[in-house]
C-alpha cells in the first residue's frame, strides 16, 4: 500500500524515525530509476550517494516545507535530487577539464602546446583572477603566476590548480595524497603565498 506523503511529512516534522524510514522506502527506488534515465553518465554509486544526500537535505529542511498537495512534496524531493545530480555532473566536468590540461602538458606536440597554452592561461585566470583584466588576452602578471606554479612541488601545484577549478576536495586529496580535511588549509596557505609573491614581484 502506497504511503501518503502527508503522513511522511507529519512524521518528519515530529522528528520521528518512522518518517525517515517511510521517506526512504517510498522514494529510494523511485529516485534511482528516474536518475538512471535522466542522468545516464552518473554511476550507480554516484546515484546512491546523491539519493542519501537528498534524504538528508529533505530532513534538514522539512521544518520550513509547507505541505499543500501530495504532488508538491514529490516535486520538492525530486527538485533537490536533480540539483544534486547536476552539481555532481558539473564537478565531474571540472575534473575532466583538469585531467585534459595535464594530458596536454605530458604530450608536448606542436598542436598540444597551443592548446595547453590557452588552457593554462584560463586556469591562471581562475587561480588569481583579481590580477587579470577581462579586456586583455594576456596580462603581464600571467607569466608571474606561471613562474610561481613552476616553483611549486607537484603536490602543491595540484592543490592550487585543482582547487581553483573547484574540483571536489575528495578528489584533490586523493591526487595530492593528503587527508581531505587538509585540502582547504593547503589551498588557503598557497593563495596567500601567491598573493605575496605577486606583490613582491609586481615591480620586477
Amino acid at each position: 500500500m502506497d504511503v501518503q506523503d502527508s503522513l511522511i511529512v507529519d512524521e518528519l516534522k515530529r522528528d520521528s524515525t518512522i518518517g525517515a524510514r517511510l521517506l526512504v522506502e517510498k522514494y529510494q527506488d523511485w529516485l534511482y530509476i528516474w536518475g538512471k534515465k535522466q542522468y545516464e553518465s552518473l554511476s550507480p554509486q554516484d546515484l546512491l550517494e546523491i539519493i542519501d544526500d537528498t534524504f538528508i537535505r529533505v530532513i534538514e529542511k522539512i521544518a520550513s516545507f509547507q505541505f499543500r498537495t501530495e504532488k508538491g512534496f514529490k516535486n520538492w524531493v525530486f527538485t533537490i535530487f536533480s540539483r544534486f545530480c547536476i552539481d555532481r555532473l558539473r564537478k565531474e566536468k571540472k575534473i575532466a577539464d583538469y585531467m585534459q590540461i595535464q594530458s596536454l602538458d605530458s604530450d608536448p606536440t606542436e598542436n598540444n602546446k597551443q592548446k595547453f597554452k590557452s588552457a593554462q592561461l584560463e586556469l591562471d585566470r581562475k587561480i588569481f583572477h583579481d590580477y587579470f583584466s577581462p579586456k586583455s588576452q594576456e596580462n603581464p602578471l600571467a607569466q608571474k603566476v606561471r613562474d610561481f606554479l613552476d616553483g611549486l612541488d607537484e603536490k602543491n601545484r595540484i592543490i592550487l590548480q585543482a582547487c581553483a577549478m573547484e574540483i571536489p576536495h575528495r578528489e584533490i586529496g586523493k591526487w595530492a595524497g593528503i587527508p581531505v580535511g587538509h585540502v582547504k588549509v593547503y589551498y588557503s596557505r598557497l593563495k596567500k603565498k601567491l598573493e605575496k609573491y605577486l606583490i613582491e614581484t609586481e615591480g620586477g
